[in-house]
């Protein structure tokens, strides 16, 4: 009982020695220390009774070695690094994370290994739509975040050949189903009835099954036609395991490779990932649909009106949409008719971006069906941004200065957008080199707007700047949809059906005019930052006196004379001891701000820190 006592007081006297150093510790830092410091305070009780059973160790000594330990330990992290050890929890939870993350690695490879992607890269190999068609299938097996990158490369041409891309658009709408009766207790959970009480007729197949959650066609009680989008009961059991597997990847590429460095693949992985777990809960995209269905009345696209007392977080209830997803449209479809389509649908998911600031970023062929006689139906907005008015006038001013390949309204439309702006010059030198691959008028090619709007992504993150999620989510959305138009219409031009939309509106108009008479504000001055060189004087002062005072410390034990304060114990000793154990502080003190320098406070006007 007594070790455990001894332990406790010096684990808490430990835990906030490492603040004697000028620092603040990490949790987990602060952990190991306390448990050095806990250590040694109970080594060294546990040594004094095995050469004496009798004899009684001062609690103040144990509380020293504790706390002298505890700083230590903080000084040996800094030398080494200065890195951080997780605590014993976190470390436990590392620990399991880890062997979860071995276990999914061994399911992907023994996939993988199954469908034969990994002889794809030998001599006479499958190749074409029998490649596409085993790495359909594979990532059909490996779940929902990986049959949504499937998606991804289906839909954007260029990253991976046509013919291996062509099975894969399959993914949009083909993902095997859910088993009909953990849908059927889904349903029957979210309503707090049987789902025979809420529609009159639900048809248990699946009209489309996609990687996060498939469509049922039902008939409500008034004989209204619905389609009810269902979160698949399975979305989220292997989606943390696969999103830590897919960011661990993304920053060893980063850190890696050049290819990684230069398209920000990091930051690309944390923006997919944070809008995937966003689809996870319907009622996001159950107010953004209504907003879009309301921004799109007689527009050149519908979007259908949602139900939303039937809605909820698993669950949305939603007017049916008749028709074909564009690919599988696609064919029957003659010249006229597809251009046409394609133009159509551009038009509508512009409208809803630059006018309502609604960005859809999935207008993948899956999400866009086709009816004859009848306008175009975007749906899906699982995955979408709101731009406010500042963000709208920003992106049209992007897109603007990109047309009329002006860089250096580019560069402060950017600044001006980005949460985080970026040098001007660096800037507009960089805007001046992206401008310049731009193809000229008619010598457009296929994907060139895709590659443009890739491009300009990289700009973003090479220069530092530092843009809202929204803007991410705006490039993907437009690259998307001149992917999806291309394949209805070769000829598509993005740029064709930008152009009569960024002309600038009366409001646009007023902010330009407000910004030529308004004299720029004078940037506030920096703060003189603090002179390195007392800054080594100050630390050369305190090695100084902790050098003497340990000199003359280590004297004083030597001295046993004076009055005695204990049995064995003199007055000048127990000086030295304690005189010992500041000079070690101060040391320590030292060696921590030369080799820490961002722990060193700033001195404020008129005082210095020490």
């Amino acid at each position: 009982m007594w070790l455990i006592l001894t332990g406790a007081l010096a684990a808490a006297a430990a835990w906030t020695a490492p603040r004697l150093l000028g620092i603040a510790p990490r949790p987990g830092a602060g952990a190991w220390c306390a448990g050095a410091g806990a250590a040694a305070a109970v080594g060294v009780a546990v040594l004094a009774r095995r050469a004496d059973p009798h004899t009684f160790t001062d609690p103040g000594l144990l509380l020293t070695v504790a706390v002298l330990a505890a700083m230590a330990t903080a000084v040996g992290l800094e030398l080494l690094g200065g890195i951080h050890p997780p605590g014993p929890f976190a470390l436990a939870g590392a620990v399991i994370g880890w062997c979860r993350r071995s276990r999914r690695y061994g399911r992907l490879m023994r996939l993988a290994s199954r469908h034969g992607l990994f002889l794809a890269r030998r001599p006479g190999a499958p190749r074409g739509a029998v490649l596409g068609e085993a790495l359909r299938d594979c990532l059909t097996e490996a779940g929902p975040l990986f049959v949504k990158a499937g998606q991804v490369l289906a839909a954007r041409p260029g990253l991976i050949p046509d013919d291996v891309a062509l099975p894969l658009a399959d993914l949009h709408d083909t993902v095997p189903p859910a088993d009909p009766g953990r849908v059927e207790q889904l349903l029957a959970d979210h309503f707090g009835s049987p789902v025979q009480e809420v529609f009159a007729s639900f048809d248990p197949q699946p009209l489309a099954a996609a990687s996060m959650a498939q469509v049922h066609r039902a008939v409500l009680h008034d004989n209204t036609l619905v389609a009810v989008k269902i979160l698949r009961p399975d979305a989220t059991a292997q989606l943390s395991c696969d999103l830590d597997v897919l960011a661990r990847l993304a920053r060893s590429l980063e850190r890696r490779t050049l290819w990684g460095r230069d398209t920000g693949i990091t930051r690309l992985v944390d923006d997919f990932s944070t809008a995937v777990r966003a689809e996870l809960d319907l009622r996001v995209e159950a107010r953004t649909l209504a907003a879009a269905h309301r921004a799109a009345h007689r527009g050149p696209v519908t979007v259908p009106a949602v139900h939303p007392g039937l809605s909820g977080r698993t669950v949305l209830v939603q007017d049916f949409v008749p028709g074909l997803p564009a690919h599988r449209a696609a064919p029957d479809l003659d010249g006229p008719a597809a251009r046409t389509a394609a133009r159509t649908i551009a038009d509508g998911h512009l409208h809803l971006l630059l006018r309502h600031g609604i960005a859809h970023a999935d207008p993948h062929p899956g999400n866009i069906h086709l009816r004859a006689g009848a306008a175009p139906a975007l749906l899906d907005f699982g995955h979408a941004a709101r731009l406010d008015a500042l963000q709208l006038s920003a992106l049209r001013a992007i897109l603007t200065a990109t047309a009329l390949r002006d860089p250096a309204a580019l560069a402060r439309a950017l600044n001006t957008a980005a949460d985080r702006p970026a040098d001007g010059r660096t800037l507009e030198r960089a805007c001046a080199r992206l401008l310049l691959t731009l193809p000229a008028r008619g010598q457009r090619g296929s994907g060139t707007d895709a590659d443009t709007l890739t491009a300009l992504t990289g700009l973003i993150r090479t220069t530092g700047l530092l843009l809202p999620p929204a803007f991410t989510t705006v490039l993907r959305g437009l690259a998307i949809l001149e992917a999806t138009c291309l394949r209805l219409d070769a000829d598509f031009d993005l740029t064709d059906r930008l152009a009569p939309r960024l002309r600038p509106g009366p409001g646009d108009l007023t902010r330009q005019l407000q910004q030529l008479l308004t004299p720029a504000a004078a940037a506030p001055a920096d703060r003189p930052a603090p002179a390195w060189h007392r800054h080594i004087a100050q630390q050369a002062v305190l090695t100084l006196v902790a050098a003497t005072t340990g000199g003359i410390s280590a004297t004083l034990l030597t001295q046993r004379t004076g009055p005695r304060i204990a049995d064995s114990l003199h007055l000048l000793e127990a000086v030295g001891s304690l005189g010992l154990a500041a000079s070690a502080v101060l040391l320590m003190r030292t060696v921590m701000h030369l080799t820490h320098p961002h722990h060193r406070p700033v001195p404020g006007p008129g005082r210095t820190h020490l």
